[in-house]
C-alpha cells in the first residue's frame, strides 16, 4: 500500500459535494450523492470514496530518466525492423520411436515386399 495525501478544500453541505486536492497536484470535485457509492457514514467511508478519485500508485511513480537519449543525438545507428509477418514456427520435434513398433513396421514392410516379389515371379513366367 502507498500513502495517499489529500486535503479537503471545500464542502458544500447543500449540494453534498467536496473538493479534494491531492498531493500530486491533481484535484477532484466529488458528489457524495452518487449512485456509484453510498452516502458516507464516517471518515473511513469518506476515504473509500476519495480513494476512488486518486491516481493509482503506478501513475504517481517518478518517470524514468531519459538522460541516455542526449548522447545518441546525431549518431548513426541501426537496429532490426519488425515484420508484420508472423514469426516462423519452430521445427516439429522428431516423432518418438518405439523400438517394438518400429520392428513390427519393418516386418510388415518385408512381408509386403516378399509378396510383391512372389507375384512378379508368378507373372514373369
Amino acid at each position: 500500500m502507498n500513502t495517499l495525501h489529500y486535503t479537503i478544500r471545500a464542502f458544500d453541505a447543500a449540494q453534498q459535494t467536496i473538493t479534494v486536492d491531492f498531493a500530486d497536484g491533481a484535484w477532484a470535485h466529488i458528489s457524495l450523492l452518487s449512485a456509484a457509492h453510498q452516502m458516507p457514514a464516517n471518515r473511513a467511508d469518506l476515504e473509500d470514496i476519495i480513494r476512488q478519485f486518486a491516481a493509482p500508485v503506478e501513475a504517481t511513480q517518478p518517470a524514468p530518466s531519459l538522460a541516455f537519449v542526449a548522447p545518441l543525438i546525431g549518431r548513426p545507428m541501426s537496429t532490426e525492423r519488425r515484420s508484420l509477418a508472423p514469426p516462423p514456427l519452430p521445427p516439429a520435434p522428431p516423432p518418438a520411436v518405439d523400438p517394438l513398433a518400429q520392428q513390427l513396421a519393418e516386418a510388415k514392410m518385408m512381408a509386403l515386399i516378399e509378396r510383391v516379389l512372389e507375384q512378379r515371379e508368378r507373372h514373369a513366367v
